[in-house]
């Protein structure tokens, strides 16, 4: 697995605690430990289908997700084919991009995004993504 973060600008740093991303290789086909960090953030999956939340929600290809606020560990099945990017929001920060639900409402669920508020995987695709 490869994991790669990056700081946001001076202009976001007091919203956003990173970008990230992270792309499965070929020796991986394995439970993921996340430990909680308290940061909300958001996901877009470019792979495979990806089951989380120790099982419980799946991200599929293309959507766009919101992870609330975890207070205890999730696990995640990382593969070959898994590609996700993301933002982890600075924890009160939240509240500035997605106001839709209240975010202890989010605390750790993953929910996918109507297609209205999510990322346009089309404009996403055409930004190639490497580590």
């Amino acid at each position: 697995m490869k994991y790669k973060e990056t700081k946001p600008c001076t202009s976001l740093e007091p919203y956003i605690h990173s970008f990230w991303q992270l792309k499965g290789n070929d020796s991986d086909n394995q439970w993921e430990r996340n430990f909680p960090d308290g940061c909300p953030g958001l996901v877009v999956n470019l792979g495979d289908t990806c089951i989380t939340d120790n099982g419980a929600a799946v991200m599929d290809f293309g959507k766009t997700y919101v992870v609330g606020a975890m207070t205890s560990y999730k696990d995640s099945l990382i593969n070959s084919n898994t590609h996700l990017i993301g933002v982890c929001l600075k924890p009160g920060a939240f509240s500035n991009f997605y106001n839709y639900a209240p975010q202890n409402e989010l605390t750790n669920k993953t929910i996918r995004l109507e297609s209205a508020h999510a990322f346009d995987i089309g404009n996403v695709l055409k930004t190639r993504y490497t580590t």
